[in-house]
């Protein structure tokens, strides 16, 4: 059995990463086989992080090995993770030779070693993770898909076929996976999924793709392609939230929070509310412009506020315009019970050891994340967050433990031993297991206490 580690630890450090957000919830595990060959193909709204969600909650803990650009694999020491993790390079120029577009290189050979590769681990047994738009993106519904995902399902038929492997293996099954955040970039928001669909049927449309073109007319390899391409992109669109455009998505948005204010959906209910409200507010026949202009009007108010629509009834239930005096007044007040208010001073600890977390987060999103991109922003909060956070967890463990490691060997060993004197070796190594323990169970307490705050505020 391989032993994969270093699959394992980028695993568990992907489900550090996904402490970034407060809720995940998986659907349609039954729809993942527990063996055999299996391509995932997933939406990709969120960088690193659906890479991260896809590896930790796919069912059976089953290895997936990505396609990845082939630009990450020119540093040494991120080839070697990649390869070890059983990543595969992808070049472009072998991407736009698929698609009949021009490209510099020698995209044959690219496509080749890609296809080898792919089949490779399929074959095996393996588990492919393939995006099928090509990049990330941050669009109200999901962007036209490259033909590649396609290419490689159809071109592994005829693998299989001209390798007399289509009796002696497992045949190859494609699920497609839908991401879907309630705010991507946002952090302790919730994320709903993966939803892993129902496998895609491709058999018929493989058939004529092996087919000789001369015996079936009008079935040229581009044509199925594009066919499969097709049926791709809509079993991963009912599994995604879709609209046709932002404004859609801002009036639907908004209109499932003024209507379902005072209940709290389910993630499952989050995701049929809102595309049916989406399905709604695009229909001009059911929803005049006047009623999109104030709904756009007053989600642009919340936005730039910085406020949402829950914690505005909350502040002025009655729906009356406030005076300037009414204002003031419920600001002084909020600002009394929130100093005075047992949870603040609860908060004050955590707070300032996550605060270089915190301020590192939003720095890197800021100069690392693109500014309009916000799915490059959630992983270098995480990312860069994650790692200000442990360093700041081992400067304080290393204090908290030096505190301790004055008494602790000797109170170990008299426990234990109270005859004998301390030896030297003893001392060491009981201090060295005293400094370990403090600093899991220190970071591990700081965490679910802050963790806690967060959820409650």
């Amino acid at each position: 059995m391989e032993l994969k580690l270093v699959y394992r630890v980028l695993r568990q450090l992907s489900q550090c990463s996904l402490n970034f957000y407060s809720e995940i919830l998986v659907e349609g595990q039954e729809n993942v086989p527990p063996s055999g060959p299996v391509i995932l193909v997933a939406c990709h709204p969120n960088e690193i992080m659906d890479i991260a969600t896809l590896a930790v909650t796919i069912p059976h803990s089953r290895s997936i090995g990505f396609w990845a650009k082939a630009s990450l694999f020119k540093n040494p020491v991120l080839r070697a993770i990649l390869e070890s993790a059983s990543s595969i390079p992808v070049h472009r120029s072998s991407i736009k030779a698929e698609q009949g577009s021009p490209a510099e290189g020698p995209p044959k050979d690219h496509t080749q070693y890609l296809f080898r590769e792919t089949f490779a681990s399929l074959s095996a047994g393996g588990v492919i993770g393939l995006f099928p738009e090509g990049t990330s993106y941050t669009h109200p519904h999901l962007p036209a898909l490259k033909t590649g995902a396609a290419r490689v399902i159809l071109e592994y038929a005829r693998w299989q076929m001209e390798n007399n492997q289509k009796e002696s293996t497992k045949p190859l099954v494609v699920v497609p996976v839908g991401i879907v955040y309630t705010d991507k970039s946002r952090y302790r928001s919730k994320v709903a999924l993966p939803r892993y669909g129902r496998p895609i049927h491709y058999d018929g449309i493989a058939k004529l793709y092996l087919a000789p073109s001369d015996n079936v007319p009008h079935s040229s390899e581009l044509e199925q392609v594009k066919r499969l391409t097709a049926e791709i992109e809509r079993c991963m669109r009912e599994l995604t939230l879709n609209a046709p455009s932002w404004d859609d998505l801002h009036c639907a948005t908004i209109a499932r929070d003024i209507i379902f204010e005072r209940l709290e959906l389910s993630l499952q209910q989050y995701l049929s509310v809102t595309q049916g409200l989406i399905d709604h507010v695009s229909n001009s026949a059911l929803v005049n412009s006047e009623a999109r202009t104030v709904l756009l009007g007053y989600h642009s108010l919340l936005y730039h506020t910085g406020i949402s629509h829950s914690a505005l009834v909350n502040l002025y239930p009655t729906m009356k315009f406030p005076s300037r005096y009414e204002a003031l007044s419920v600001f002084l007040k909020q600002l009394r019970d929130t100093v005075l208010h047992p949870r603040f001073w609860f908060f004050l600890p955590p707070c300032f050891v996550f605060a270089p977390a915190y301020i590192v987060g939003f720095l890197g999103k800021r100069y690392l994340g693109s500014p309009v991109g916000q799915e490059t922003w959630a992983q270098f909060k995480a990312v860069l967050g994650g790692l200000a956070f442990g360093i700041t967890s081992v400067l304080l463990s290393r204090k908290l433990a030096s505190m301790v490691s004055v008494y602790l060997p000797t109170v170990i060993w008299s426990s234990s031993v109270p005859s004998v004197p301390l030896p030297s070796y003893a001392g060491s190594t009981i201090a060295l297991a005293g400094t370990v323990a403090v600093a899991y169970v220190s970071t591990h307490a700081f965490l679910r206490w802050q963790d806690a705050l967060v959820a409650g505020t």
